[in-house]
């Protein structure tokens, strides 16, 4: 009898472990990241831009889809512009962002514990502030008002996974013309490289 009761127990507790397991198997793993790095952005207008170095930081959240595919949500503050190379001018612009990159990642595992990133989404970028400024005349002008709220960017970007740091670079291209006055064109174009610390 004893030996019967036992027998049904390890069953019942078969039967209640090997869903759960699956369940949990099926559930995909989340990690939650903090990030900064560097800003080397442009601006595409009418005129001759040149770049600028600014700072981008913020945190990201991942979750792995399968042993291969992840998703990327992240959330970042980004500082960009652009200097004016037009001959006698020294007008510097600058603008800084909330962006939120969404973002589709591919793994490949290697044996020395190394994993290869390459990445590709979209990315909504929302205008905190924006300035126009020259050393020689001393002045700052803000410009806020002539630049859209909202900006989009493609993404694409590669990055290395070693143990609990990641260090990645991308490439955005703006897709909309941020300039609201009427004839002007202004596509933000920002290569940033940047180091992760996984903290879960």
């Amino acid at each position: 009898m004893t030996v019967r009761l036992r027998g049904l127990s390890l069953a019942l507790a078969f039967l209640v472990l090997v869903p759960a397991v699956s369940a949990a198997q099926a559930v995909p793993s989340i990690t939650f990241e903090i990030k900064g790095g560097v800003n080397s952005a442009t601006i595409k207008s009418d005129t001759e831009s040149g770049r600028r170095l600014g700072g981008v930081g913020g945190v990201f959240l991942g979750a792995r889809i399968t042993d291969t595919l992840g998703l990327r949500v992240e959330g970042l503050f980004s500082q960009r512009g652009a200097t004016d190379e037009t001959p006698g001018s020294d007008v510097m612009s600058r603008v800084k962002d909330l962006d939120a990159p969404v973002l589709l990642t591919l793994g490949t595992a290697s044996d020395t514990g190394r994993r290869f990133h390459p990445f590709a989404g979209v990315q909504a970028s929302y205008k905190l502030k924006a300035e126009a400024s020259s050393e020689l005349l001393g002045l700052t002008v803000d410009v806020s008002d002539d630049v859209e709220d909202l900006d989009f960017s493609a993404v694409v970007g590669a990055g290395v996974e070693m143990g609990r740091v990641r260090v990645d670079a991308r490439y955005s291209h703006g897709l909309t013309n941020f300039a609201k006055k009427s004839g002007d064109t202004a596509k933000n174009r920002t290569i940033a490289v940047m180091v992760r610390l996984r903290l879960r």
